[in-house]
């Protein structure tokens, strides 16, 4: 399968595209941050999902996991308006069979 994956340069995005990459599958990563995974399955991309117009075009996407989140002024932007965005952008293809949204506690307690 061909996985696309918000956050995959530390942290559970990362953990999940080893999970996916070891089960044979080809992972796409998307972060602000370098690479930090090496396998041949694995294609890495540098941009900021904020900004969805720098993103590229990528078809036959079979499982979206909109992994990226923050904790800063910009939350809004990243953990809800990107993610909706990039659902709209990468989410809505023939191909797609599973989308999965990851949040962290504080989208229900808030951030101290």
């Amino acid at each position: 399968m061909k996985i696309l994956i918000t956050g995959t340069s530390q942290g559970i995005g990362k953990a999940i595209a080893e999970l996916f990459l070891a089960n044979q599958h080809t992972v796409i990563g998307i972060d602000r941050r370098q690479a930090s995974i090496v396998d041949a399955s694995y294609t890495h991309i540098v941009a900021d999902i904020c900004d969805i117009d720098s993103l590229p075009a990528i078809d036959d996407v079979e499982v979206l996991v909109n992994n990226a989140g923050t904790q800063n002024e910009s939350d809004i932007d990243t953990n809800l308006k990107a993610l909706i965005k990039v659902t709209e952008r990468y989410g809505i293809q023939p191909s797609i069979h599973s989308i999965l949204n990851i949040g962290s506690a504080s989208g229900h307690t808030g951030a101290e």
